[in-house]
């Protein structure tokens, strides 16, 4: 279950691999570039510590930074939908931010970015 390539975008010149990595304690969740020719660059990209109990981590790429979107505190009731910008080298270049909280008892449980052309939906 560890490792596992859970999502992947492409931003016109190499590919931004996600992928769950277990610890001792839950979750983290990791990314590595890859080139178009499949080598995977050495450097992994912490994107959520299990500290949070994150999951599903969801990419994309708005042109100029990629949106990555999870899961914080998975299968509680107080599941909610985080997300943090990254750029082109992977470093954040803001706080992780909330997109959706639990409203009305109702959970979300993963949420998927869509850009278009100047406008970000978040699929819950």
């Amino acid at each position: 279950a560890s490792d596992n390539p859970v999502s992947i975008v492409y931003d016109g010149s190499k590919y931004l691999v996600a992928f769950h990595e277990s610890s001792t304690i839950g979750w983290n969740l990791f990314a590595h570039f890859v080139s178009t020719s499949g080598l995977v660059d050495a450097n992994r990209i912490m994107l959520r510590d299990s500290t949070y109990s994150p999951g599903f981590p969801f990419l994309n790429f708005d042109g100029t930074n990629y949106l990555v979107v999870w899961s914080d505190s998975l299968f509680t009731p107080n599941s909610i939908i985080m997300g943090r910008y990254f750029n082109t080298n992977g470093t954040p270049i803001e706080n992780e931010f909330t997109i959706f909280s639990p409203l009305n008892g109702m959970t979300p449980f993963y949420g998927v970015p869509i850009f278009n052309i100047n406008n970000l939906t978040i699929l819950i």
